[in-house]
């Protein structure tokens, strides 16, 4: 192969540009999954690399070059793979909340792989003249290569679902693997795309345990408090927090506003400090007047 081919080569990417939908998809906020998301940049194999022409040889004789089309199409949809397990082993499954975490995570496995760009192993494949490469076409397919979505999400659920039954963790992530492995099976990515998308499934998980925290310091604990003879609910935060009442949820203190109140509280307890020692004066005369005995001064 000559130079000016492997350069013709590794310039092949899979698309020139973003569909509207992908963008619309790209550009989305998040409510499950903290914003702040940074992948570290893993390259894949160029693609005139000889680790790239393994990988393709590799798939064409995968599952001794035969594809299985059930096996690929029981591995799809990933919300069922998972919803089928829960209620075989009588688990919940909360469906509508899976189904929005594997939405939102399509925002930063859409931004990788549209940044990286890499063609599916069918476009190389005919560039390499492997002619027993073949595929299945899916629905799920048409997006750049690296990393891929389906093992990406499979492994966020996996570990999500293992955190609620920690027991049940092994089986999942074998499940999670099969869905991997279906990608396989249709030739529709390459292993390192696997590989890369287990990698990004857990900086996801951590940007969604992160948003689960936040919303824990977030929340409002109602406690019964009596004043001037009135029992009145009072909005509990945690520290650094204060009650919002537009958006009723405890919100984050800006440092300003936390020195600005731990002022005000020293200054509050002061006064409460003065109150109680003339109250506490108020009685000791009181009591020597009455029984006519010595107290000691008030501080």
């Amino acid at each position: 192969m000559k130079l000016k081919d492997l350069l013709d080569l590794n310039d092949i990417i899979y698309s020139d540009g973003v569909s509207p939908k992908h963008q619309k998809k790209m550009d989305m906020p998040t409510e499950l999954i903290s914003s702040d998301m940074k992948v570290p940049i893993t390259p894949f194999p160029e693609n005139s690399s000889k680790e790239t022409r393994n990988e393709l040889e590799w798939l064409s004789t995968y599952n001794n070059g035969i594809l299985d089309e059930t096996y690929v199409k029981e591995g799809d949809s990933i919300s069922k793979v998972f919803k089928k397990y829960c209620e075989e082993n009588n688990l919940k499954y909360n469906k509508e909340y899976y189904e929005k975490i594997i939405e939102e995570s399509s925002k930063t496995i859409l931004s990788l792989k549209y940044y990286y760009n890499r063609p599916r192993p069918k476009q190389l494949a005919d560039y390499y003249g492997i002619e027993e490469f073949k595929d299945i076409e899916l629905s799920s397919m048409k997006t750049p290569s690296y990393p891929s979505g389906h093992s990406t999400q499979g492994h966020l659920v996996a570990e999500l679902l293992g955190r609620e039954y920690p027991g049940h963790y092994g089986n999942l992530k074998k499940l999670a693997d099969f869905i991997s492995k279906s990608r396989l099976m249709a030739r529709a990515h390459y292993p390192s795309d696997c590989i890369f998308g287990e990698e990004v499934a857990q900086h996801i998980l951590g940007k969604v345990i992160q948003k689960i925290n936040e919303e824990k310091l977030t929340e409002v604990e109602w406690k019964i408090v009596i004043r001037k003879g009135k029992k009145i609910r009072k909005a509990i935060c945690q520290p650094g927090y204060k009650f919002n009442p537009k958006k009723k949820k405890c919100v984050f203190i800006p440092g300003s506003e936390k020195m600005k109140q731990a002022r005000s509280a020293k200054k509050g307890a002061k006064k409460r400090a003065v109150k109680m020692s003339k109250i506490l004066k108020k009685r000791a005369k009181s009591m020597k007047k009455r029984k006519n005995f010595k107290v000691k001064k008030w501080v």
